[in-house]
């Protein structure tokens, strides 16, 4: 009761009907998985003592005790009160730069799949591309087959109404962005092909349970923006590669130049 009192009471019997439920960065989680990590998993396997890998650790074996996980639980109450429950998968976060307990043991052990390294940090301004350094190659296809296994997994465990793939955190996918050269043909084609195959595995598990399983999408402000890291977006509309388009960072939201991808949706 106090894990859901923080976030998701709050909002039950309200005008929101849908909950969009993130449980980690990319390639660690605060849900149950064998596919990927788990904060727990990391935690035990580092020793952090940072306060909050603690409180994390600690959290999720006092809900596992209970026969529950983080999105398990969130999934449940969102369903008893009526509401749709969306999994946020953020596809490429990169909090794991600049915080080591978050960096995960699979990029410790296959350093080559992201896009730098820890020196990047000292030799650029934060306000480069390069200094969020553990950025994941797309380009490279044991990390596409990894990031879809594990929103397989995610769709096959858990009786979410949708997926959200997040590719606003961080919305960096190739390396030519690294020096502000937009994503190739190539690369535009790759980022295509992964979401048609994480929109048709979201039908097929669908089906096999036989109730639909949405595919949400987060991307950048602009249609010149989208198609600069990859995304052709005008394509996956028109292939019907998503249900739900969410848009810009709300960061700012009165200046967010949101009306043509509201018209083009």
């Amino acid at each position: 009761e106090e894990f859901l009192a923080q976030r998701i009471v709050p909002a039950l019997n309200t005008q929101v009907d849908s909950i969009f439920y993130c449980t980690g960065g990319t390639t660690h989680y605060d849900h149950d998985t064998k596919v990927a990590e788990t904060s727990e998993d990391m935690h035990e396997r580092m020793k952090f003592k940072d306060p909050y890998s603690v409180n994390r650790h600690a959290n999720m074996r006092m809900l596992r005790r209970t026969g529950f996980d983080s999105l398990s639980l969130v999934t449940k109450r969102g369903h008893e009160a009526g509401l749709e429950v969306f999994w946020t998968h953020r596809i490429n976060d990169i909090h794991d730069s600049f915080t080591d307990w978050l960096l995960s043991n699979w990029k410790r052990e296959h350093p080559q799949y992201m896009m730098g390294t820890p020196d990047d940090m000292k030799r650029y301004a934060i306000s480069h591309p390069r200094y969020m350094w553990s950025t994941l190659d797309f380009e490279i296809p044991e990390v596409l087959d990894y990031l879809y296994r594990i929103t397989e997994e995610g769709c096959q465990g858990y009786d979410m109404d949708g997926i959200d793939i997040d590719y606003f955190r961080h919305p960096l996918f190739f390396r030519p962005n690294l020096e502000y050269k937009p994503a190739t043909p190539a690369q535009v084609e790759i980022m295509t092909a992964f979401q048609r195959r994480i929109r048709e595995m979201a039908y097929r598990e669908g089906t096999r349970r036989g109730r639909p399983i949405l595919v949400s999408t987060h991307v950048p402000m602009s249609r010149e923006a989208c198609l600069h890291v990859g995304i052709d977006l005008e394509r996956w509309l028109r292939d019907d590669l998503l249900d739900v388009l969410v848009i810009g960072s709300g960061y700012q939201p009165l200046s967010m130049p949101s009306g043509d991808l509201a018209e083009l949706g």
